[in-house]
């Protein structure tokens, strides 16, 4: 794992580059590189983990004209490497980093297709005398950031979007886009990010820039589609391999590893297997709250103790947790309901001397484990109902229909009048259409009203990964709903904002690219049975979990908010909200930031909607 940046056009590119390589130490402390070729530079800070002792990086070929940095890990390098040596490649480390430079010059661009695993990439190609190429790429699924910022003549690329703001070359002016997609959805969606003029590199996707006198120039190809729909079934046991084999190809490591283990199924199963393929027990950790009803710590001691891992639980409260809040946001690379929880787990894991962990990330997007599988489709089936939906659509916020939010969302999502109209995002959705409007300030809606751009090249995004999901069966379109959206936006970029903070590398095996090919396209028959929990993954890992484990109703990993804004996580926040969140004066309306406060007091609103401007105004404080 490391961090990765370069400027590409300017004519003190190395400086620029060493300016935001500097910025990125957290994500790679044990060494540093260069690829300086004039108006063209790239720079890279490692966190070694594989071949600790030769394979620091930037990584070049025989003749020193092709070089490569990686954010990542290649899953895949050695049988690569084995390929490349019979057609005479000559490797000089035992890194995945140096398959890149061969497979580069074995296959170009198409090597990406070769590659399995997780990462952010850039190649230097120096081999033609009057102009550099520079290939930027991104993994099939986004597991790893690339942010850029370009103008035509000029481009700079990063892992975080505050390294490109240490370039010095972008202002930091917040994105009116930004902000508004993540007052939809709680977390900035991609490709906008919060600052002006940066965006996302989208997964399965990669730039071709090439350097030349009169400026760049730059195509855009991708290397992957997700899987067509084949509607079969799989066997318990088949379905067990391929989990095997997809965590068992996430284990190589020269360094400490360890398991996340929430005591839920999904990284119970990473834990277990893990411990298969690796022949002995992992250490594990976990987070316990006093007197939380969802707190899960016993079921991950139950797994730990039946797998016989070395496991670490830390507590922590609501004292402990203010006195870190302030850390835990300045790590924010962008403001975000969620990733608290990451942050502080990471950090307990690298403390005990670890430096890399396996995340259960994406077994409920996979295996339909969340609300959202049985929500969805409800709401279509009541949006085509006509005259009723139509009807309820307007009392919906004075009937007894659920929480005050779903209510909210249930009206606004039947007027067509939420940020966007699959039903999906009502689920998934922050604040309504209308409750945006009144927290923007009058000149913001004008804008917005005008058609700001980027709200619409996010939402062209958007439609193009619907479509894709329609291709699917109503389990299926779900799936990669939330593989492309809460997934991508939201669960991986804090998971790697949050842990690379303390310098720990998490990998996803359950979103390793070879097995959501083979889930995805499954029958939503298999994956969907009323009263079961993930009856796909559950049935594969029986015998294997302990039964209580196996059975226990689905809750998410979170900190406890809800309770911790009733004690003294209240006092900084309400004074934020009530005092005018000074931070966010240019876009937010203070009296409406004021009333969400007011609403979650009077039980009409829950956590997620102020804790959410505070974090918005805590962010944009310490980072604008």
């Amino acid at each position: 794992m490391c961090g990765i940046c370069g400027a590409l056009g300017f004519g003190d590119a190395l400086a620029l580059a060493k300016r935001m390589n500097s910025a990125m130490v957290h994500r790679g402390p044990d060494s540093e590189g260069f690829v300086d070729a004039g108006n063209a530079a790239l720079a890279v800070r490692r966190l070694r983990i594989i071949d600790v002792s030769t394979g620091d990086q930037p990584i070049y070929n025989e003749e020193s004209s092709v070089a490569v940095i990686l954010n990542g890990e290649i899953y895949n390098w050695r049988e690569i490497a084995l390929a490349l040596r019979d057609r005479g490649h000559r490797f000089r480390s035992r890194s995945d980093t140096e398959v890149i430079v061969h497979a580069y010059e074995e296959w170009g661009e198409g090597c990406l297709r070769h590659l399995r695993g997780m990462f952010a990439v850039a190649i230097y190609d120096g081999r033609t005398a009057t102009e550099g190429r520079v290939i930027l790429a991104r993994d099939r699924l986004g597991i790893k950031p690339l942010y850029l910022w370009q103008d035509g003549q000029h481009l700079l690329f990063a892992s975080e979007v505050r390294a490109l703001l240490a370039s010095g070359c972008i202002p930091s002016h917040l994105s009116l886009g930004g902000l508004y997609t993540y007052l939809a959805l709680g977390s900035v969606q991609e490709p906008l990010t919060m600052i002006e003029g940066v965006h996302s590199l989208e997964p399965a996707s990669y730039l071709r820039v090439t350097v030349c006198r009169s400026g760049l120039r730059v195509i855009r190809g991708t290397f992957w589609d997700p899987p067509s729909p084949h509607y079969s079934q799989a066997r318990p046991q088949e379905v067990r391999q391929w989990l095997s084999d997809a965590v068992g190809t996430h284990l190589a490591s020269d360094v400490p590893l360890g398991v996340f283990l929430s005591g839920g199924l999904d990284s119970g199963c990473v834990a277990a297997l893990a411990s298969r393929a690796a022949g002995q027990p992992m250490r594990t950790f976990t987070m316990a709250f006093d007197n939380w009803p969802a707190d899960e710590s016993h079921l991950a001691d139950l797994t730990a103790h039946h797998l016989g891992a070395s496991h670490h639980c830390q507590s922590i409260d609501c004292r402990a947790f203010l006195d870190d809040v302030p850390k835990a946001i300045a790590d924010m690379d962008q403001p975000t309901v969620d990733g608290i929880n990451t942050w502080f787990v990471s950090r307990e894991a690298r403390r005990s001397g670890l430096t890399v962990a396996l995340s259960g990330l994406g077994g409920d997007e996979l295996f339909a484990g969340y609300p959202s599988f049985q929500q969805v489709p409800r709401l279509k089936r009541l949006a085509q109902s006509g005259t009723m939906a139509r009807v309820l659509g307007k009392f919906a916020s004075a009937v007894r229909l659920g929480s005050p939010d779903g209510r909210s969302k249930l009206a606004a999502f039947l007027a067509g009048r939420m940020p966007l109209t699959h039903a999906y995002f009502a689920v998934r959705g922050l604040f309504t259409g209308p409750q945006i409007h009144s927290l923007l300030l009058a000149p913001i809606r004008r804008a917005i009203a005008e058609g700001d751009p980027h709200i619409a090249s996010w939402r062209q995004a958007v439609a193009c990964q619907v479509q894709l999901a329609r291709r699917y069966d109503w389990v299926g379109e779900v799936s990669w709903l939330e593989l492309s959206q809460y997934m991508r936006s939201t669960l991986l970029r804090d998971t790697d904002a949050m842990s690379m903070a303390h310098s720990l590398e998490v990998r996803v095996p359950l979103l390793d690219y070879v097995l959501v090919e083979r889930v995805l396209s499954l029958s939503g028959e298999c994956k969907q049975v009323p009263g079961l929990v993930k009856p796909l993954l559950a049935r594969a890992m029986e015998g294997v979990l302990p039964a209580q484990v196996i059975t226990a109703p689905k809750r998410t990993f979170t900190l406890p908010f809800e309770m911790w804004l009733r004690q003294g996580l209240s006092l900084p926040v309400r004074k934020c909200l009530l005092g005018g969140a000074d931070a966010l004066t240019p876009w937010l309306d203070p009296t409406a930031i004021a009333s969400v406060w007011a609403d979650f007091e009077g039980g009409k609103t829950n956590w997620a909607r102020p804790w959410a401007l505070y974090v918005v105004h805590e962010w944009a404080r310490q980072h604008l």
